[in-house]
C-alpha cells in the first residue's frame, strides 16, 4: 500500500481526527505486544481499557490529537472513515414510513415500544407485501 492507500483511507469517505482514547489504543498496542506476545485481542483491548480509565483526566487530554502525546501517534488527523450507505434496505424504508405513521396515530406512545409494533408487523408480513419497500 502506498500514498494514502492505507489502513484509514477510503476513497470518498469523511476525514474525522481519531478520539483520544483511540490514539492511545494505537500507541498501546505495540507496547503491549512487545511485553505480551501471548495475549489474545480481548485480553489486550481489556488491559489497555483498564489503563485508559486509571489515567487522570487531565493525561487523557495529552492524547488528543492536537495533544502532546496524541500528536506523536501516526496518522493522528488522518483517519478517513466510511461514508455511510446512502441506500437504505427494505426494512429501514417500513421502519422509517410506519414511525411517522405511528407517531402521528399515537403520539403519546414511547419509541420502544412503536419500534416492537413495527417488528411485529414486520415479521408478519407476507414476501409480497415486503416487495413494496
Amino acid at each position: 500500500m502506498s500514498g494514502r492507500q492505507g489502513r484509514f483511507f477510503r476513497p470518498g469517505g469523511i476525514q474525522r481526527t481519531l478520539s483520544a482514547y483511540n490514539l492511545f489504543v494505537r500507541s498501546m498496542h505495540a507496547q503491549l505486544k512487545a511485553e505480551h506476545p501471548d495475549l489474545d485481542q480481548g485480553e489486550y483491548m481489556k488491559r489497555v481499557g483498564e489503563m485508559w480509565r486509571s489515567m487522570p483526566a487531565d493525561e487523557r487530554a495529552k492524547w488528543r490529537a492536537d495533544g502532546e502525546e496524541g500528536s506523536r501517534v501516526p496518522g493522528a488527523s488522518t483517519f478517513i472513515a466510511h461514508k455511510a450507505s446512502s441506500k437504505q434496505s427494505p426494512y429501514q424504508m417500513f421502519v422509517k414510513a410506519m414511525t411517522s405513521q405511528m407517531k402521528a396515530n399515537n403520539p403519546s406512545s414511547s419509541q420502544i415500544e412503536n419500534m416492537k409494533q413495527i417488528g411485529e408487523m414486520w415479521r408478519n408480513m407476507s414476501a409480497e407485501e415486503r416487495q413494496k419497500y
